[in-house]
């Protein structure tokens, strides 16, 4: 594993992998430091948040599709 910083001075930036890097595949993310992959700024949103969102004849629909869905998975072909 490569990690690197720079601070590139054009909208192009070059550089070179190592070799047992070469035919495989590579994953390459460029983030500003400030912003990070998870923004220290961003509030994120507990489950409990989302309390009353859906009523409760919603929630039963769902839960009653969630369940018929499970036995069909469960049966046999």
């Amino acid at each position: 594993m490569i990690h690197t910083t720079l601070v590139p001075n054009s909208k192009q930036v070059q550089f070179e992998i190592p070799s047992e890097y070469i035919g495989k595949e590579i994953e390459i993310i460029a983030f500003t430091k400030d912003e990070g992959i998870l923004s220290k700024t961003k509030t994120y949103k507990k489950p409990s948040d989302y309390f009353g969102t859906v009523t409760v004849e919603e929630g039963q629909k769902m839960q009653d599709y969630l369940t018929q869905s499970r036995k069909e998975w469960e049966r046999d072909i």
